[in-house]
Formats: structure tokens, sequence, C-alpha cells
């Protein structure tokens, strides 16, 4: 699939794509433009950014730059390496690995099952990470899925039941993990370390991907929540992520004033998953300090 694969995937989730340029944009968030392809770092150009905003009403664009361009150091997490093998992770990974692949049934699977059999554990999945709701409708959603020639499906059973499943989409040389959902019921069984090793082994043997990709790090400033990734040997490959804001937000962010008002209103409201995301746009924006970095060392993450 290409990246115009990809926009017709977003656009039957119901996203607004902006095709402008060097990269497509959707609207990622509210009122808030990405640039796809995900891996494909960008030089900031200021008016494909204002034509994108203008075309869309949105209030900023979000990028991968260089590690040498501008933006703020980030990571994404990516295996590139065909030998991945269990090998690379830890005594206590491996074990978990080992006893999923015992005790569940590991393969790809036929799209059309995990639509039919996969509501329980997509809404388990979302009460145990406290979301509100799902952000896409479930019929809507496997509509899209199914409509992609460049999407499949990998999933685990326990005794025939569906217990977990893993949605990937291919877009030029990258093998992307969009979801992975699993049943808390079987979390003892350790489905999730069977299915995305064995998925993510399978992948980066083939001659068409150049690595799999399984997300980026958040803009939302609560930590701990990559230790999943790190663990199942994703590597952090070193970006910068660059935020862009409508010409009005930059002028008002460039007072004081306006600075320590916001920093003020997040620091109340911390336990608010919207004001910690405000928190951390800004911060990768360079609006705000990061106060959790305050006197570390910045990691060296190597390529």
């Amino acid at each position: 699939m290409n990246r115009d694969g990809m926009a017709d995937f977003l656009e039957r989730l119901g996203h607004r794509v902006v095709r402008d340029g060097r990269a497509y944009w959707y609207d990622q968030r509210s009122r808030f433009m990405a640039a796809i392809p995900h891996t494909v770092p960008l030089v900031p150009d200021r008016d494909e950014q204002r034509r994108v905003m203008r075309a869309s009403g949105a209030l900023g664009v979000r990028h991968l730059a260089p590690v040498n361009g501008p933006g703020r150091m980030s990571y994404a997490f990516i295996v590139d390496d065909p030998a991945y093998d269990l090998q690379m992770l830890s005594g206590n990974t491996r074990s978990k690995v080992r006893r999923g692949l015992k005790q569940c049934e590991i393969g790809r699977m036929d799209l059309k099952e995990v639509r039919a059999e996969g509501r329980p554990v997509n809404d388990d999945t979302i009460r145990r990470l406290r979301f509100t709701k799902d952000v896409y409708d479930w019929n809507k959603y496997w509509d899209a899925v199914e409509s992609s020639p460049g999407a499949e499906v990998w999933g685990a059973r326990i005794d025939g039941t569906l217990v977990a499943y893993t949605v990937i989409l291919h877009v030029e040389g990258c093998a992307e993990i969009l979801v992975a959902r699993s049943h808390s019921e079987h979390l003892k069984h350790y489905p999730n370390n069977a299915l995305i090793f064995t998925a993510v082994q399978d992948l980066i043997r083939r001659d068409d991907v150049d690595r799999v990709l399984f997300g980026f790090e958040s803009v939302d400033t609560v930590t701990g929540v990559d230790a999943f990734k790190d663990s199942m040997a994703f590597r952090r490959w070193p970006i910068h992520q660059y935020i862009g804001l409508h010409p009005l937000a930059e002028r008002v962010l460039g007072y004081a004033w306006t600075k320590s008002l916001l920093q003020r209103l997040v620091d109340r409201r911390r336990d608010s998953e919207f004001w910690r995301k405000i928190e951390g746009v800004l911060i990768f924006h360079g609006s705000l300090a990061d106060r959790s970095e305050t006197g570390k060392e910045q990691p060296a993450w190597t390529s």
C-alpha cells in the first residue's frame, strides 16, 4: 500500500485528509493534523503547513523531522532486524513468550473472523485502559480494514476462543501495528507476548517489509506506557517530533504571562487526559518546559 491507500483508509474511518506537497495530512486529533506516511521525516515548510491549516481549519500540525532538524528529540518503536528472535528478549520476557506460545494458538486470521468475534476483546481493552469510549465505531472500523488491501490481522485463541488480536497496516515498506487488543481474563496466559512476538518475527522477515512500527513517544506526559514495547525488543529509533501551531496561536504563546497561565492550568488538572495532552503538545512545541526531564540527562537512543 502507498500513501494514497493509507489516505483512503483514513477517509473511510471518517478522518479528513488533505493531500498537499510532500506528504498527506489527516486530523489525528480534533483541530490537529498529522503527516502520513508516519515514518517519513520532513523538514518543516511554513507555507505547506499554513495551506494545510487553512484547508482543514486546524490549529496545528505534527510530523517527524530528522534528528538534525527542528523539533524535540523523541523516538519511534521499531523492529528492523530480520534476525529478530527470542534471544533478543530478556529472560523474563522469553519465559512469557514461551508460556504464551504453549497455551495459545497464534496465527494470521481472516479479517471477518475477528470482526465477528473480537468485540468483547476490544471493549475489555478499552475499559482496562480507562478510555471513556472507543475512537471508532466497531462496524465502521472493520469496513475500513476489510476495504484496505494493505491490512492484515493476527490473533490468539485459547480452546477456540479469541483472546487477543492485532491489526497491521502495510505502508511503503513499513508494517505498522495499529491496535493490539486482549481480554483481561486471559492475560495470565501471556497472549500479548506470544502474539506480538510471532507476528513481528514473521513480518520483519518478509522481502517487502523494512521495519515494523509500534507507535511513537506520546505527547501525553504520563510515563510508563511503553514498558511492554521495550520488553518485546522494539528499538527506540531516534527522531525529532515537530509541532507547528497556527500563526495566531504562536503569537499568543509568545507572551510570558500566557505560558505561566497555561502551566498553572495543567498543574491543577494533571489528572485530566485532555490537559495532559495539552501540556505534552506545548512541551513538544517548546512553549512549556518539560519538568519531568529537569536535571536529567536526555536518553541517547542509539541508531
